[in-house]
């Protein structure tokens, strides 16, 4: 495109994407953007049929987007610290509820390289284990819902009228039963080396729940099995290789 004889460059000449959140008007490099998801900006080539060119909008017309502004300021820092070639960590979002609007409209628009940063830093944060879960189940983030699961089957306090708001009645009740697979130990007579005619016993007593050292890793394995049916994405199935008839073969021949 060229404007008075004067032309712009093919490489350096950038255009800008106009964003309308919450009453808050938005301007970014449209490239900026344009790396991670097309998803997002579908609505100015829906607008504007020749490509990148004409993507820049005046004030007055904006792609407004129901999101938070709080969120979308959070995104938008990763994706400047992405194409930053300098150390911006102390740009970046720093706390769970930061991370997780980077989680959201990450996952939202399609951005799985950004949706993955957020997932390694979420992991490096300290956080509630029933909000890992409901996370976890969200973002079908698997590994965060094993840990939760883990750390919720260790506490002594059993799952709140509240917790199970947050997660469901089918997620709960696995959790339970993860929390139930609790055995008893064989061990000596108590106050010998040895049992009785060298026999060992195993018994079970009422009294504080103490499972904090155990690992219940296997049995969450077990009792979640399949997470498909908690809406996350299944195994790829490998595609068959049809069998020609003999009848096509000769045909190939």
């Amino acid at each position: 495109m060229s404007i008075g004889g004067i032309k712009r460059d093919s490489e350096f000449y950038f255009e800008d994407a106009i964003f309308c959140v919450e009453n808050t008007l938005v301007r970014v490099p449209y490239q900026t953007v344009s790396e991670h998801s097309h998803k997002l900006l579908k609505p100015f080539a829906d607008v504007s049929p020749h490509g990148a060119s004409a993507m820049a909008a005046p004030d007055d017309q904006p792609i407004n987007l129901d999101v938070s502004v709080e969120e979308f300021r959070q995104l938008l820092k990763v994706l400047f610290a992405y194409r930053a070639s300098k150390d911006v960590e102390g740009k970046l979002p720093r706390s769970v509820e930061e991370w997780t609007s980077v989680l959201k409209l990450s996952d939202m628009w399609d951005m799985n390289v950004i949706r993955t940063f957020a997932i390694q830093r979420v992991s490096g944060l300290k956080m509630d284990p029933v909000e890992k879960a409901r996370l976890a189940i969200k973002y079908k983030v698997s590994e965060w819902l094993k840990e939760a699961v883990n750390d919720l089957a260790k506490r002594y306090n059993p799952m709140t009228e509240r917790e199970v708001e947050k997660l469901g009645v089918k997620v709960v009740l696995k959790i339970a039963e993860v929390r139930e697979r609790l055995v008893a130990v064989s061990s000596p007579w108590p106050g010998t080396n040895r049992g009785v005619f060298g026999h060992t016993t195993a018994t079970l007593s009422v009294g504080r729940r103490t499972a904090g050292h155990l690992d219940f890793s296997t049995e969450i394995e077990c009792v979640f099995g399949d997470l498909s049916e908690l809406g996350f994405p299944g195994p790829e199935k490998k595609k068959k290789k049809s069998k020609k008839s003999k009848h096509m073969k000769q045909h190939d021949e």
